[in-house]
């Protein structure tokens, strides 16, 4: 989860980032796709930017983390895809969660031969 209007992350949100490039490192073959989200406040065009600044900043963090940028891809949705309703104040639960980073492991499928 991220602060309103804002892509710092949070020193637990380190933590599991730490644990996914431990997973990361230990699985060579693994991408990962990281999608930027947002709460409804705030236009579509300002979210899918504000989107693409958390996706870029879990990005970064993995690679200080010492996976390679070539592994690691970002999306951004903005607004697109909360996980609640947002219903009330930016501050309420569910606006909270639907400000997010989510990394998602990709698996290259081989052809048959």
């Amino acid at each position: 989860c991220f602060d309103f209007d804002k892509y710092d992350l949070f020193p637990e949100a380190q933590a599991i980032l730490q644990n996914n490039a431990d997973f990361l490192k230990k699985n060579p073959e693994l991408k990962v796709l990281i999608e930027g989200h947002c709460c409804e406040c705030g236009t579509v065009e300002y979210n899918l930017g504000l989107g693409d600044k958390r996706a870029k900043a879990v990005r970064d963090y993995y690679i200080q983390l010492g996976i390679l940028p070539g592994r690691i891809a970002t999306i951004t949705y903005g607004k697109e895809k909360p996980i609640y309703k947002n219903v009330g104040p930016p501050d309420s639960p569910q606006c909270v969660f639907n400000r997010r980073a989510e990394t998602k492991t990709l698996v290259e499928k081989k052809a048959a031969k």
